[in-house]
């Protein structure tokens, strides 16, 4: 996790607000840290998100494991992944990135950063790229070179 409390609790809302998210599977990966109880008991007490939550078996094991976890474990056609910190500029984003997906493979977009300047860039990926594909355990930059790793694979 490595986010506050209350980046979560704004995360759960921004989903909750999506129109499409009762179709979505959450998977919320801890890396052990102090808030793991805290995170799981904010989000299993919403019945209308449907989460997993998962451990990795390393303390502190950083983003990149985390993501390799979710990747291992989740089973839906595509796959996205969020940072506490990340958020939908409006209600129809989520939706109107699955729109996208059903005539593209893997769709690039940013999330809205009210606390931070510059974006980073999302993707909702395909399973079949992420067959051999896995995020590299750096201290930073791991999404970087996920990314040229991924784009490398992707035809279009």
């Amino acid at each position: 996790y490595g986010e506050s409390i209350e980046q979560f609790k704004a995360l759960k809302e921004n989903l909750l607000s999506q129109t499409i998210i009762k179709d979505c599977v959450i998977y919320l990966i801890s890396d052990h840290s102090h808030m793991d109880l805290g995170v799981v008991k904010l989000f299993a007490d919403t019945k209308d998100l449907y989460c997993v939550f998962l451990k990795n078996n390393t303390e502190h094991c950083g983003p990149g494991a985390a993501r390799n976890k979710g990747i291992e474990n989740s089973y839906n056609k595509n796959v996205l992944f969020l940072d506490a910190d990340d958020a939908f500029a409006h209600s129809r984003v989520l939706e109107g990135l699955y729109e996208d997906t059903l005539e593209h493979e893997v769709v690039s977009f940013r999330c809205f950063h009210e606390d931070r300047i510059g974006n980073k860039t999302n993707y909702i990926i395909n399973r079949k790229y992420l067959k051999n594909l896995r995020y590299e355990n750096y201290p930073f930059g791991e999404d970087r070179a996920f990314e040229i790793k991924l784009l490398a694979l992707v035809p279009e």
